[in-house]
């Protein structure tokens, strides 16, 4: 598949989660329904599937020396490859939905942050939410998000934690082992709203 198509698809997905958490946090209840996110990025599911099939089926046809026959072929290779897909089985979409049900368990604690008085220092709700940094223990100030698992550091701990070195997510138990890289940070604002939130609540 076209390297630039697949990278577009990603950047698609990460721009759905990122309007999810912003409806979570501005929207009103039709623009949280999260069925409406789900069908999306099965349709980029869907739209990467038959861009590889495509690709496949163009490789299969490209030694033909007419039009005629480059069609034949295609045609005959995309029946041939032709199955039953189940976007909910690809990784993107497990991805996908994993951290989309991070981010609704965050939001439904933080709203639930103000009447709860038995929050400690290190996490909110039960743990869900953790607002301080996983390096230093200390409350973020500037959290940034790790595109590939979702989960936030203090913007310049993660950075001197990464500063040459090859360093997975270091929180504890994630599943993501793949080594952070700098563009696999994005600024995380809404999440920095919400720690000043709590911040005015505890004053």
């Amino acid at each position: 598949m076209d390297a630039q198509l697949e990278a577009e698809l990603d950047n698609a997905r990460e721009c759905l989660l990122d309007t999810f958490d912003m409806a979570l946090t501005y929207g009103d209840t039709d623009s949280q329904e999260a069925q409406t996110f789900l069908n999306l990025v099965t349709r980029m599911c869907e739209i990467k599937y038959d861009a590889i099939r495509n690709a496949k089926a163009a490789e299969a046809a490209k030694e033909a020396r007419t039009l005629a026959e480059f069609e034949d072929n295609y045609k005959r290779a995309l029946e041939e490859q032709a199955e039953f897909f189940d976007a909910k089985k690809t990784k993107e979409y497990k991805n996908f939905v994993a951290r989309f049900k991070q981010m609704e368990k965050e939001h439904s604690a933080s709203a639930d942050a103000a009447s709860s008085s038995n929050a400690n220092d290190d996490m909110m709700i039960e743990g869900e939410i953790c607002i301080k940094d996983p390096l230093t223990k200390m409350t973020m100030q500037n959290p940034v998000k790790n595109r590939k698992c979702g989960h936030r550091y203090e913007k310049s701990s993660i950075m001197n934690h990464i500063e040459g070195k090859n360093q997975p997510c270091p929180v504890a138990g994630c599943p993501n082992k793949q080594f952070i890289t700098k563009k696999d940070l994005v600024d995380d604002i809404l999440f920095k709203i919400q720690i000043q939130k709590i911040a005015e609540q505890e004053d």
